[in-house]
C-alpha cells in the first residue's frame, strides 16, 4: 500500500501537511512530477520563531 503524502496530486494542487502546524507547509508536485514540500509565507513578516 502506497501511503505517500503527495499521491494522487499534480501540478494543480497541494496537501498540507499537518493542519494543526505553526507554519503552512503544503507537499506540491513540481516539474517531471518530482514531490517538493512548499512554505507558504504570509503577506505581513513576522517574528523568527524560538528555536531550541
Amino acid at each position: 500500500m502506497d501511503n505517500s503524502p503527495w499521491k494522487d496530486l499534480d501540478h494543480s494542487n497541494a496537501r498540507r501537511v499537518n493542519n494543526n502546524g505553526q507554519f503552512d507547509f503544503f507537499w506540491v508536485v513540481v516539474e517531471e512530477k518530482m514531490p517538493a514540500l512548499m512554505l507558504r509565507l504570509p503577506i505581513e513578516p513576522i517574528s523568527k520563531p524560538k528555536l531550541p
